[in-house]
């Protein structure tokens, strides 16, 4: 059997394992598709996923780390090294790591969402310390004033160094 096979068998075995409960024999599956390729996303992720399911975020974050060794630039891994980091209640280290996925990412809206509710745990983070690209998804009006057609943030199309946002619907310019 090729390598590829066989770290898929592998992958799929730990997470039959995982589903039903059994995390030792989950741990093995996902350390034995590691063995084989050292590099898998995949692998650190459901291993990852797996310490997190035994509430042993500690071991999670460690792997993700690990895993970031590889792929630093990878927003997923990334991202959810930021939510455990959140979870053992680190915010300083969850905040900065949401903003380096959202440099990476700034695209996807819910890393700025959680960036922003992460910062409103943190008693120890002001408000005014936000990103200024965070910032301006806060400050965004709900509706134009020129049709008055309802603005979310998904829908915007926005030019955050110039300060500007596009009305989706009269595709007015209008000023933050």
């Amino acid at each position: 059997m090729n390598a590829y096979k066989t770290l898929k068998r592998l992958l799929r075995k730990g997470n039959r394992y995982r589903k039903k409960g059994n995390i030792a024999r989950a741990v093995k599956m996902y350390k034995k598709a590691l063995e084989i390729n050292p590099f898998s996303k995949k692998a650190y992720r459901k291993l990852a996923q797996t310490y997190r399911k035994a509430n042993d975020l500690h071991q999670a974050i460690e792997i993700v780390q690990h895993c970031l060794k590889f792929h630093p630039k990878d927003d997923i891994i990334m991202f959810d090294l930021a939510n455990f980091y959140k979870e053992i209640g680190d915010y300083k280290n969850a905040i900065d790591t949401y903003n380096q996925v959202a440099k990476i990412a700034p695209h996807r809206e819910m890393y700025i969402q959680n960036l922003i509710e992460t910062i409103s745990l943190d008693e120890n983070t002001p408000c005014h310390k936000l990103p200024q690209k965070t910032q301006k998804i806060v400050q965004i009006p709900n509706f134009c004033p020129y049709c008055g057609f309802k603005i979310t943030n998904s829908s915007l199309n926005a030019d955050f160094s110039n300060q500007i946002w596009v009305c989706p619907n009269c595709k007015s310019e209008n000023e933050f």
